[in-house]
């Protein structure tokens, strides 16, 4: 165990549906008590998704339910404490990374095929309760934070070389879409890809992205307008996959696939989303979701990414402004990725 205890767990905390906006305020806050299978983290860095978006603004509960509400479920930093029963080899001083999911019930069958992502009594990073060990009952902290305590099983090594400040999206974009490219036979069964976002084929609102999606190695490019129909026009029945990093509806995006396609939703939405039923029908149709399994397939991801030197475009942010930050979140002015960087613990602007 390190001998680093003498340190405070800050974080930066929404108390109501507006704070987003630019009104998140840095606090103190106790970790989950100790379990010794936990590791002490300090946060370099930390991602901003969408889906804190969602949270922060109350799309799917009150923010006042879980205040001192502290999102971020993309963080990288550096073990500084290791507990007795420590997991995946960690030892202080490894950096590693923590996802979506931090804690699960280690004993159905999902856990048991390391897909703990599907437990029933998963915990997320933040916004939700641990439900085992000492800290059973308490609310979780994500990594708009200085530091994240919780267990090692969940804390995930990053690849030697591999930049720490890239690795934060990998732990939720990331291994969303690789674990849908990879589910679904990218490459393998389905040769034309799509992905409403940027992919092999590119499939975005207007011409904007155009060219920055050739840099990232898309050979075509759907720019789609208000009127998707129209927009597709020319190009029906040309993916057999398309995967959609976007919320909102898409039946007319089905209309891109051949016969017996695949449709997979990446993206939190927060609306209903109207379906044509005569096109799953005539087309054969399927619509899935996308969640990356567990911890396994972290593993393979980093290995991947490492191997060929795969790493996401990247706006870092001084955590201090994550009041502005978040704001043009927002706005749309991530390219593509935003990541806050805390510089007082290593993290590199």
């Amino acid at each position: 165990m390190s001998s680093d205890s003498q340190y405070t767990f800050q974080g930066w905390a929404a108390r109501d549906n507006d704070d987003y906006k630019g009104s998140l305020k840095l606090q103190s806050f106790d970790p989950k008590p100790w379990d010794e299978d936990d590791v002490d983290v300090r946060i370099m860095y930390c991602g901003i998704c969408g889906s804190d978006v969602h949270v922060l603004s109350g799309a799917f509960f009150p923010v006042s339910a879980m205040a001192p509400l502290i999102c971020g479920h993309e963080l990288v930093g550096e073990v500084i404490r290791v507990g007795s029963q420590v997991e995946n080899g960690l030892e202080v001083g490894t950096i590693v990374g923590v996802g979506a999911v931090s804690n699960s019930c280690r004993e159905c069958e999902y856990c048991v095929e390391e897909c703990e992502v599907f437990c029933k009594k998963r915990t997320t990073t933040y916004a939700g309760v641990f439900h085992r060990g000492n800290g059973a009952g308490y609310k979780t902290k994500g990594g708009y934070a200085s530091h994240w305590r919780g267990p090692s099983a969940f804390a995930y090594p990053i690849p030697a070389g591999y930049d720490p400040a890239c690795a934060a999206p990998m732990m939720c974009a990331g291994i969303t879409v690789f674990s849908a490219l990879r589910r679904f036979g990218a490459g393998v069964t389905a040769k034309q890809v799509g992905v409403i976002g940027i992919g092999v084929t590119t499939i975005s609102r207007g011409e904007a992205k155009r060219q920055e999606a050739a840099k990232l190695g898309s050979s075509n490019y759907i720019a789609v307008s208000d009127d998707v129909a129209t927009s597709v026009k020319g190009c029906e029945r040309t993916l057999d996959l398309v995967i959609c990093c976007t919320g909102g509806s898409y039946t007319d995006y089905l209309k891109l696939l051949k016969p017996r396609g695949t449709f997979v939703q990446a993206a939190i939405g927060t609306s209903p989303v109207p379906i044509s039923n005569i096109s799953l029908i005539t087309g054969g149709l399927t619509i899935v979701g996308a969640l990356a399994d567990g911890k396994a397939e972290y593993k393979d991801m980093f290995d991947f990414a490492a191997k060929h030197n795969i790493k996401p475009w990247i706006n870092r942010w001084d955590m201090k402004d994550i009041n502005k930050a978040l704001p043009a979140f927002t706005n749309g002015e991530a390219k593509y990725r935003m990541v806050l960087v805390n510089t007082e613990n290593g993290g590199s602007l």
